[in-house]
């Protein structure tokens, strides 16, 4: 394989992995029942869980300590750091509850 088909190949596939996110994100009812009926990108009913473990990286490795290098505040780090989590968690509970209801729904054949 040409190296040029491969990134080709790659930013496609990263495209979809966005494009597919941001569809969970902001309308996830309907991407959610695409992804079940389709089934191959299903792993990324997982992806708040993803986001918010690339985000706990990141952020412990380059921005907390730039933050505190120039601030010595760490009480509202912690308060943005507990909003994401819990933005994280509600939209990781309300996909895995879509999932499962798709998966009923067209268990029974409704959709």
């Amino acid at each position: 394989m040409k190296k040029t088909q491969l990134l080709n190949y790659s930013f496609s596939f990263i495209y979809v992995l966005g494009k597919v996110t941001l569809g969970l994100l902001l309308h996830p009812y309907q991407t959610m029942l695409s992804l079940v009926r389709e089934k191959f990108f299903l792993w990324l009913t997982l992806a708040p869980t993803i986001i918010f473990f690339v985000l706990t990286l990141l952020w412990r490795a380059i921005f907390r300590p730039l933050i505190l290098l120039f601030f010595q505040a760490n009480c509202p780090l912690m308060i943005a750091k507990t909003s994401v989590l819990f933005f994280c968690l509600f939209w990781q509970i309300a996909l895995l509850y879509l999932l499962c209801k798709f998966i009923v729904l067209i268990k029974e054949s409704k959709l």
